[in-house]
């Protein structure tokens, strides 16, 4: 049994993020905290990336940049979780 991996990361725009990893796949993201836009709660984009196990996703129209945050958190969580 591999055990589940907890990341947790801080970047740009948002405060922190915490990205489940289980078995080399990601299965869970959680947004702690996020500060940019208050009425965007990033559960369209952690759908995306949840299901495609991929970064390439679409953005959400009028929350461009809370999109693109947690998009990089994502990739820069998993980063420092291999390092």
């Amino acid at each position: 049994m591999v055990p589940i991996q907890d990341i947790m990361i801080c970047f740009w725009l948002m405060r922190w993020l915490r990205a489940t990893v289980k078995d080399g796949k990601l299965v869970k993201l959680d947004l702690l905290e996020h500060r940019y836009n208050r009425n965007f709660n990033g559960e369209p984009v952690i759908k995306q990336i949840l299901e495609k196990q991929s970064l390439e996703v679409d953005g959400v129209s009028g929350a461009t940049y809370s999109s693109k945050s947690i998009i990089k958190a994502t990739e820069r969580a998993l980063k420092v979780g291999i390092e």
